[in-house]
């Protein structure tokens, strides 16, 4: 008895004579479907989704071409690479999606960080000023001009990183304006400088704190001992305003 041939039954009828002295092509979209799998290996799996289609419907036509097409490997492989590509997208999303809180906690720490540093370089152009002026702060009026006439500080020290679009956002206790820092009763508690709202005046009180911290810490306020801390909205009744 002849072996039958599979893939005469396949199509319900043998190939022809014609047919079957031709020489077998190769399956376009089991070319397609290998080169798309190598391709979603690389930009993140995309391709991939395409890859594996093709290469599943390759395996269909070639089974059904009675001889006429070959390349089962091709269309193998490229099910086989774009199946890995669909897997590293579903990692690499897994891993951008454990990823993304960290980074946004990085770049909020680093935006407190240097908040703080902003705060400091205040506290020492602040001393430096009292340090060459009879140790006298400068006039509550104008002291930004004078502590920028100093050198020490510059524009961009007097902006949020938090609030780039607001400017300015940090103001004088008024009270300690043209004061003498051997006046100064407690200076560890009593405030020289505080985060305050957007266009706000140069200096003032408590009631310049913005609505809301800008940041996750609290509101950056600089002491008249040089010490910087992060004041929440419900400590700010425990700062010392008066000297």
């Amino acid at each position: 008895m002849n072996p039958v041939d599979s893939s005469s039954i396949n199509s319900g009828s043998p190939p022809s004579a014609v047919e079957a002295i031709q020489p077998p092509k190769r399956c376009g979209l089991a070319t397609a479907s290998l080169v798309l799998g190598i391709l979603g290996i690389f930009p993140c799996g995309v391709f991939g989704v395409i890859g594996l289609p093709l290469g599943i419907t390759a395996l269909v036509k070639i089974g059904r071409s009675n001889g006429r097409l070959k390349g089962n490997g091709l269309a193998i492989a490229g099910i086989s690479c774009s199946t890995a590509a669909l897997l590293a997208l579903v990692v690499q999303m897994f891993l951008i999606g454990l990823l993304l809180p960290a980074l946004g906690a990085a770049r909020m720490a680093a935006r407190q960080a240097k908040a703080f540093s902003q705060a400091r370089q205040l506290a020492m152009a602040a001393t430096l000023y009292a340090n060459n002026h009879d140790d006298q702060y400068p006039s509550a009026d104008d002291w930004v001009q004078a502590l920028l006439d100093q050198g020490v500080i510059v524009e961009q020290t007097l902006v949020s990183p938090f609030a780039m679009e607001d400017g300015r956002t940090f103001a004088m206790n008024a009270k300690l304006g043209g004061i003498r820092v051997a006046d100064i009763a407690d200076p560890a508690r009593t405030v020289l400088f505080f985060e305050c709202a957007g266009n706000s005046p140069l200096a003032g009180g408590p009631e310049l704190f913005p609505t809301r911290p800008r940041s996750q810490v609290g509101y950056a306020v600089v002491f008249a001992n040089g010490d910087v801390t992060d004041t929440l909205p419900e400590e700010i009744d425990l700062l010392l305003w008066d000297p």
